[in-house]
């Protein structure tokens, strides 16, 4: 089997020089998903997609530790997890491609799925509003704002995580559906400070408010939205519906 990709087996090439001056001959063994004619070259390519995708090294899958010479590594073992879910990921983007994606009739050139489609550099594919909700549940909202704060400290600018307005603004809503204001408010005050400009925060931020009980906080950030928006009819009902409740 040879890969199609030229960039891909540049990659390749220089990833099999490294295993090569580690002393790791291009044997390969143990074959169960691959094509038993699968080239070391293209391996090599497999492999460094698989490491980039899920910002993973070897012994991830691998039995081998860190730092070793690649030779030190078993490579044929089973042993690991991580191996049978990874050979169940490419029988399933195998799947996506050749039996769904492939008979869908898209002309010209169809998107193709990969690992990275779905990790973007993470080893477990997951939202970050989804990080953030089990979080809260687990740990409470302080320990979910000091996640958020570590996670984009360290990949804010990748594709790992969307660090965008929607993501809070979510994750907040979902928070306010199980009447977790104490949850929900810190999410959307802290989203305000990144989109001081968002109306759609400052308005879910507002209605957090009202649902917490904090009426002149809701009929406060109101009147700053109608400030900025004088003409707004929603800002203007808002406002005078608090003020008449006051």
């Amino acid at each position: 089997m040879r890969l199609n990709s030229t960039i891909g087996l540049v990659i390749a090439l220089g990833f099999s020089s490294t295993a090569h001056s580690q002393g790791w001959p291009p044997e390969i063994k143990n074959l169960k998903v691959l094509a038993a004619d699968t080239e070391f070259a293209d391996l090599m390519t497999l492999m460094r997609g698989f490491s980039f995708a899920l910002d993973a090294r070897c012994q991830h899958c691998h039995v081998g530790e860190e730092g070793q010479r690649l030779n030190t590594f078993d490579f044929a073992s089973d042993t690991k997890e991580t191996k049978g879910r990874a050979r169940a990921m490419l029988q399933m983007t195998r799947a996506i491609n050749q039996e769904h994606i492939a008979k869908m009739g898209i002309e010209g050139q169809a998107v193709e799925v990969t690992c990275v489609t779905c990790h973007r550099g993470a080893q477990r594919p997951e939202q970050l509003d989804t990080v953030l909700l089990r979080t809260v549940a687990v740990d409470g909202i302080d320990a979910a704002l000091s996640r958020y704060s570590e996670l984009r400290k360290e990949h804010y600018g990748s594709a790992t995580f969307d660090f965008g307005e929607a993501t809070l603004v979510v994750a907040a809503e979902r928070l306010l559906e199980q009447e977790n204001t104490n949850a929900a408010i810190p999410l959307l005050e802290l989203n305000r400070k990144h989109f001081p400009d968002s109306d759609w925060t400052a308005g879910t931020l507002a209605g957090a408010y009202e649902q917490a009980g904090r009426k002149r906080d809701a009929l406060a950030l109101w009147k700053t939205l109608l400030a900025a928006s004088p003409e707004d009819r929603r800002y203007q009902q808002q406002v005078s519906r608090l003020e008449d409740e006051e």
